[in-house]
């Protein structure tokens, strides 16, 4: 199987697991995705694969504005504040991480949305 048909079969896969997903689960699959485009985007920079290392951050981009523009800020009030402002360092440290492209940035920013994503799965486990 080639790269690309690979990739197509992925992508169908996740399609799927997102319209079979709870809602309350959508975060988690939009951090999950966020981290493995960052993921490639640190193994392309040791590569030297520049025009590709741009895409995987560009996707990785993408998730994040999606979380943001899905915080409801009146609902979430100071917690849906402070996540937006993560969203945006994490944004504006993967833009430097681009222009610079220096792995070191992807994985400080992937850090970070790790936390979040695992501190979401915990909340969410809780729950029931």
């Amino acid at each position: 199987m080639s790269a690309h048909a690979a990739q197509l079969a992925t992508d169908a896969y996740l399609a799927e697991t997102v319209k079979s997903a709870r809602r309350e689960e959508l975060p988690l699959l939009l951090f999950d995705g966020a981290l493995r485009f960052l993921g490639r985007a640190q193994a392309l920079a040791a590569q030297g694969s520049a025009e590709a290392f741009g895409h995987q951050i560009a996707r990785a981009q993408a998730v994040v504005d999606e979380l943001n523009v899905s915080l409801d800020l009146e609902q979430g009030g100071e917690i849906a504040r402070n996540l937006r402002d993560i969203y945006v360092f994490v944004n504006g440290h993967l833009a430097s991480a681009l222009v610079a492209r220096d792995a070191r940035k992807v994985g400080e920013a992937a850090g970070l949305l790790r936390e979040l994503r695992d501190g979401y799965e915990h909340a969410l486990r809780s729950r029931g």
